[in-house]
């Protein structure tokens, strides 16, 4: 069965997501998700189909992607070792108190941030204890990864981007917490990924800026990590060129 769908438009990913749940056969065969595959020119516009996918909650697969330090998870990593690089980079501060490594809310950085005053949040979160509005549970985080930016760092002349990594997953259960979300296997396989990145690196004896600019280079060629998503029950997207020779029940 052969459906087709315009690749410009954002519409596009949510009917191939829809009908993809759906079977994606007109007549609604008993049909599993690796039966399926979508085809593209290119993936100028993938992004707006895994978006699709991963609103519907349809696991998917994209065969020989690239932007591997774009995805959420490893950014949200490498904005930790941005700030640790940078303690003036403030989006990169922003970033990782807001991610699943500290978990703080909008409502929560808006008050440090209105608190710290030209010091900006990190100033705020010196003084977080004294921000009545701040929920106990809220307040808690906040003083916990000052605390854990702080020893940080002091350190991070002495760490390598591998162990500030390691160190920052075991304090914050970061890397874990990852198995809990839609695709975790995935996300938590992008994060050991990262971790072998990180190890092959620290060869090379390179401080964390180098590692961030090796990462930057790398992502232009690397995928997602390689997991059971070829062989599992799982929508594969990939371009026209990489399906050659093979075959799919439904396209």
């Amino acid at each position: 069965s052969v459906w087709g769908s315009g690749e410009g438009g954002g519409q596009g990913g949510g009917r191939v997501a829809g009908r993809s749940r759906s079977g994606g056969a007109e007549g609604g065969g008993a049909l599993h998700y690796s039966d399926l595959v979508v085809l593209l020119r290119a993936f100028t516009h993938v992004s707006l189909y895994e978006a699709a996918f991963a609103e519907a909650g349809i696991p998917y697969y994209v065969a020989g992607g690239r932007g591997f330090a774009g995805r959420q998870e490893v950014a949200d990593a490498l904005a930790l070792l941005r700030f640790l690089d940078n303690p003036n980079d403030s989006l990169a501060l922003f970033a990782t108190l807001r991610s699943a490594l500290f978990q703080l809310s909008d409502e929560t950085l808006l008050r440090l941030r209105r608190a710290g005053g030209v010091g900006g949040i990190w100033s705020g979160l010196a003084v977080a204890g004294s921000i009545a509005e701040l929920e106990p549970g809220q307040l808690q985080s906040a003083l916990r990864s000052k605390s854990l930016l702080t020893g940080w760092l002091a350190r991070r002349g002495f760490l390598s981007p591998l162990q500030l990594l390691r160190e920052a997953f075991d304090a914050t259960g970061f890397d874990l917490l990852q198995l809990t979300q839609f695709m975790g296997d995935r996300r938590y396989a992008n994060l050991l990924k990262l971790l072998d990145l990180a190890a092959g690196f620290a060869e090379t004896g390179g401080n964390l800026a180098e590692f961030l600019q090796y990462i930057e280079q790398r992502s232009k060629e690397e995928g997602e990590a390689e997991i059971d998503s070829e062989t599992g029950d799982t929508v594969r997207i990939m371009t026209i060129h990489k399906s050659k020779g093979l075959e799919f029940p439904v396209v």
